[in-house]
């Protein structure tokens, strides 16, 4: 806690759930002081870096993985056909 105090410099609001371990939104964190602003990985590499080369190191589903979600898609739209639930909210 000290350490972030330190560096956002007196740029941190008032707010008693500030350092409690919840999940702030962008926007959220931004009116909170926790961040100056909001940009996207290839805003910051090419406005604050200085580069248009980001690496994306997102862990990609394997083939055995992708297989499996097709197949349960495939079953949750069967089922949903059979049982007479398309449009529903259960669906």
């Amino acid at each position: 806690i000290a350490s972030v105090k330190a560096g956002r410099k007196g740029r941190l609001k008032a707010n008693e759930d500030l350092f409690t371990g919840l999940i702030w939104t962008g926007e959220q964190a931004q009116a909170l002081g926790l961040v100056d602003g909001l940009g996207s990985p290839g805003y910051v590499a090419r406005e604050h870096i200085g580069t248009e080369d980001v690496v994306d190191f997102t862990v990609k589903p394997g083939l055995v993985e992708r297989v499996a979600h097709h197949i349960g898609a495939g079953i949750s739209q069967s089922l949903t056909t059979v049982l007479g639930l398309e449009g529903s909210p259960l669906r």
